[in-house]
């Protein structure tokens, strides 16, 4: 498991849903187990979402426990069906509105997410456990840092790293020249260097994005 990895497309979501990246991540590991469960290797479900009669035939992906019945929604991207599940989900659109983790978690409680009636304290504990290994919320000043040109020591690894995404430009797995260009310029942020790797791995991984 590459918690780094799904750390960053945790940042993705959160951007597109409005939830806390530290919110989803911890959600994530809960629900498929630290990305081992049958229901996410077997299906790209990284929540437990489960499949409903409206829905078409082609998505319904394997059986939930028989306590629970039903079936699990089958995904071709996790992160993409998630995105998609609760932007179409309206009992979740107040989550968004809670201004802190906790509040957020115990919204996607609420809103019946899970039938655990200890559901958001799991969260909670899973939130609290990744802060020591470094997955938390930045502040107002890592986040302004972390939008500023890095400050490399030698030219050389400016040369390197923009060689690098030449490359990968030329390879096709990158389709702007831009970013090459931003490091030969001396002009490329850590959360823009954070996001490329991202998509690189991800294409690289037969993931379409």
């Amino acid at each position: 498991m590459d918690l780094k990895y799904w750390w960053e497309r945790a940042k993705t979501a959160s951007e597109q849903v409005g939830w806390f990246p530290t919110v989803i991540l911890a959600q994530w590991q809960h629900e498929t187990g630290d990305f081992r469960s049958n229901n996410f290797v077997k299906n790209n479900n990284i929540a437990g979402q489960t499949w409903q009669n409206y829905m078409p035939e082609a998505i319904r992906g394997t059986a939930r426990p028989a306590a629970e019945g039903g079936y699990y929604i089958r995904y071709d991207d996790p992160v993409t069906g998630y995105v998609d599940f609760i932007k179409n989900n309206g009992r979740y659109a107040g989550v968004k509105l809670k201004t802190t983790e906790e509040a957020q978690i115990r919204a996607i409680a609420a809103a019946g997410w899970a039938v655990d009636p200890n559901y958001a304290d799991k969260l909670i504990r899973r939130l609290k456990d990744n802060e020591q290994l470094g997955f938390r919320l930045a502040t107002e000043k890592e986040e302004e840092d972390m939008a500023k040109p890095m400050q490399l020591e030698n030219d050389w690894q400016w040369k390197m790293l923009s060689d690098a995404l030449d490359g990968l430009y030329k390879k096709g797995v990158l389709t702007d020249h831009q970013w090459a260009e931003k490091a030969y310029n001396h002009a490329l942020s850590p959360t823009e260097l954070a996001w490329l790797n991202l998509i690189v791995y991800a294409r690289q991984n037969g993931i379409n994005v």
